[in-house]
């Protein structure tokens, strides 16, 4: 039944890798048909400084996701129950100090961009940026608990975009307000399935919501430990992957990153399509020795 219940999950998770990946190259097509160049750029710009802030995750779900698959081969709901309590008490940390740092940033944006084209409405944006990310983390720590019990896990659509009336924007603030839209309609379609995902856990675990106690002092240390080491990798992503567009943002300007973004989206496509099968197969071999 677990094998089943994997390969499930393998083909459920790459197919979901690939609808999702075929999703966001559709809405980049109605973006820049809609918007413009540099709108986009604004996009991969704000994405990326999200993904800095972002290292406050600090490797924290890979960690916990480990620390769930011994009590779930032994049907240790309480431990479960504990370590889903601590997954959900570090990720309301994590949300709370993205939305800190978040907000600290804003009065320096102008650092990061040389030319803004005409968008006005730049920090509103960016703070539908931020509130995008900080709730991200709210529910999505729910999903983790299907990887462990190989039930058959959810897949969210993440990606949505409603085609406005008009032709190719001739005002910059028309399409300052139709990127505003672009991304509340986006927040909702992120929100939704995290909503959906949570009470379906909630229904399926029901001793995840009966059991409010943390793990005992010295596991707790452990995974601690373990959140420490992986932050180092996660540092290294960070720079590796999020900090392109800023420095192209700061020296060239928004039109370029705009552009460039095209590229990083079909490259980090292919890189999340293979670490989603790689994952799967590790997590096969793992159940077969």
């Amino acid at each position: 039944m677990r094998t089943r219940y994997t390969l499930i999950n393998m083909v459920v998770n790459v197919g979901g890798q690939l609808m999702n990946q075929v999703l966001l190259f559709i809405s980049r097509m109605v973006f820049i048909h809609y918007l413009s160049a540099a709108y986009l750029g604004v996009n991969g710009l704000f994405t990326d400084v999200l993904g800095i802030l972002n290292f406050a995750e600090l490797g924290i779900g890979t960690a916990m996701d480990i620390q769930l698959y011994e009590p779930a081969a032994k049907n240790d709901e309480h431990r479960l129950a504990q370590l889903m309590n601590l997954y959900r008490l570090l990720y309301r940390i994590v949300a709370v100090v993205v939305l800190l740092v978040g907000l600290a940033l804003m009065p320096f944006l102008g650092f990061f961009i040389k030319d803004s084209s005409g968008i006005e409405h730049l920090r509103l944006i960016y703070l539908m940026y931020v509130a995008n990310s900080v709730c991200s983390y709210l529910l999505s720590y729910k999903n983790s608990i299907y990887l462990p019990t190989r039930k058959l896990c959810p897949q969210p659509l993440g990606a949505a975009l409603r085609r406005g009336q008009d032709a190719a924007p001739d005002r910059p603030h028309r399409a300052d307000w139709k990127l505003i839209l672009y991304l509340a309609v986006q927040f909702v379609m992120q929100f939704i399935p995290n909503i959906i995902v949570s009470v379906k856990v909630d229904k399926e675990f029901p001793y995840l919501k009966e059991c409010r106690e943390l793990p005992e002092k010295e596991k707790f240390h452990g995974i601690l430990r373990n959140i420490g080491a992986m932050s180092f990798h996660k540092l290294g992503t960070v720079i590796v992957r999020n900090t392109d567009s800023l420095l192209m943002s700061s020296f060239v300007g928004l039109l370029s990153v705009g552009i460039y973004s095209n590229y990083k989206l079909i490259l980090s496509g292919i890189d999340n399509l293979f670490e989603q099968i790689l994952e799967c197969l590790c997590r096969k071999s793992g159940q077969s020795g």
